[in-house]
C-alpha cells in the first residue's frame, strides 16, 4: 500500500502558448493548490531542449509548491501551441522518455484548453482572436475534432489581429496615395510608430524589427479609431467581423449541431465595442441556437479540467464552481 487516497491524488494542467505557459495542480473536486509560470513552450518556436526544460520545471515546480510526490500525480494534461499533429505530440512525449512522469503525460493542442475554459468540459467550438486566429470545435462524440483557420499571417488568419492591422496599414496608405479615403488612422499610426510622415513607416515594417505581433498590436489602434467615428476604421473590423463569422459557421457546417456553444478567446474579444459587434452579426447570419461564452476561468483551468476528464471524473457543478470561485471574475456572456 503506497498511502494513496483519491482526496490526495492530483492533476496537473499545463496551457503553453506562444508567449508564456502556465501550470496548475489540483485535485479531484476543482481545488487548485499551486501554479508556476514560464515562458514559451511551442516546439516550433523554440529550442526542444529549452522547451523540455521548461515543461519539466512547470511541473515540478507545482509538486514542489504542493508538498505532493509523484505517486499523487494521476494525470499531466498538457495543451500546447504547436501541438496539432500526432508528429508533434510524439516530439513532446519524447522528452519525457524514461522520466517518472512518461506515464502520466497526455498531450492536446491549446485551442482545447481555451474551449474547455468556457464550456467547463462540454462540446462546443472556440473560437481565438489574438494576433492570429483559429476556431476549434469537439462535437459530443470528441471524436473527430474540427479546425478551421490557423494558417498563419501568410495564408490565413482572416480577423485576426494581424488582418486588422494590416488592414489599417494598407488603409493609411492607399489615403496617402489618393487611393482611398481620409482616416484619423493615419495621424494615429504616425503619433504610434514617432514618425513625422507616413512614408517613414516602411523601413519600419519591412526593417529588422518586424514582427507579426508589431503589426497584431495595431488593432488596438483601430479599435480607438472606431470609437472616435472614423469610417474606415469601422469598415476594417466590420470586415474582420465578418471573416470570424466565416470561420464559425464552417466549424458549425462540419459538426452538424441543433445548439451549439461558441467561446470567445484572444485579445481583441476583450474590446467589448468589437464583442459586442461581432455577437449581433454572429446570430444574426446563423440558425444553429448560439451560447456565446466569454470565459470566467483562464485556459490553464480548461487544461485541468481536461486532465480531470483524462481520470473519468465528471465536471459536477460543485467543480466549476470551485473554479470559479478560486478564479473570481463575473461571468460575461452576450
Amino acid at each position: 500500500m503506497n498511502g494513496i487516497t483519491d482526496s490526495s491524488k492530483r492533476w496537473i494542467g499545463i496551457d503553453g502558448g506562444g508567449t508564456k505557459t502556465s501550470c496548475v495542480i489540483g485535485d479531484r473536486n476543482g481545488h487548485i493548490l499551486g501554479a508556476s509560470l514560464t515562458a514559451s513552450s511551442n516546439i516550433h518556436s523554440n529550442s526542444h531542449h529549452h522547451v523540455k526544460e521548461r515543461l519539466l520545471h512547470l511541473i515540478i515546480d507545482v509538486m514542489q509548491k504542493t508538498d505532493v510526490s509523484y505517486d499523487q500525480i494521476e494525470v499531466i494534461q498538457m495543451c500546447l501551441s504547436g501541438c496539432d499533429r500526432e508528429s508533434d505530440k510524439h516530439t513532446v512525449r519524447q522528452f519525457f522518455q524514461g522520466t517518472e512522469f512518461e506515464k502520466k503525460i497526455s498531450i492536446a493542442n491549446d485551442a482545447i484548453a481555451a474551449l474547455y475554459a468556457g464550456t467547463a468540459g462540454a462540446p462546443g467550438i472556440v473560437l481565438i482572436a489574438g494576433t492570429g486566429s483559429i476556431a476549434y470545435g469537439l462535437s459530443k462524440d470528441e471524436n473527430n475534432p474540427v479546425r478551421i483557420g490557423g494558417w498563419g499571417y501568410l495564408l490565413g488568419d482572416e480577423g485576426s489581429g494581424y488582418h486588422i492591422g494590416q488592414m489599417a496599414l494598407k488603409s493609411v496608405l492607399k489615403s496617402f496615395d489618393g487611393r482611398g479615403s481620409n482616416t484619423l488612422l493615419t495621424t494615429m499610426l504616425m503619433e504610434h510608430f514617432e514618425i513625422q510622415n507616413i512614408q517613414e513607416i516602411i523601413p519600419i515594417i519591412y526593417g529588422d524589427q518586424f514582427t507579426r505581433t508589431l503589426i497584431g498590436s495595431l488593432a488596438e489602434i483601430v479599435m480607438k479609431a472606431d470609437e472616435s467615428g472614423d469610417t474606415v476604421a469601422k469598415n476594417i473590423l466590420k470586415q474582420a467581423v465578418l471573416e470570424k463569422c466565416l470561420i464559425v459557421k464552417a466549424a458549425i457546417n462540419q459538426m452538424d449541431e441543433e445548439e451549439m456553444s461558441i467561446v470567445l478567446h484572444g485579445g481583441l474579444f476583450s474590446n467589448d465595442r468589437y464583442k459586442k459587434m461581432f455577437c449581433i452579426q454572429l446570430n444574426s447570419e446563423m440558425n444553429t441556437k448560439l451560447n456565446i461564452i466569454n470565459p470566467d476561468i483562464p485556459p490553464v483551468a480548461g487544461a485541468y479540467i481536461l486532465a480531470l476528464k483524462q481520470s473519468n471524473i465528471p465536471i459536477s457543478q460543485k467543480v466549476k464552481n470551485q473554479l470559479r470561485e478560486h478564479y473570481q471574475p463575473a461571468a460575461d456572456r452576450c
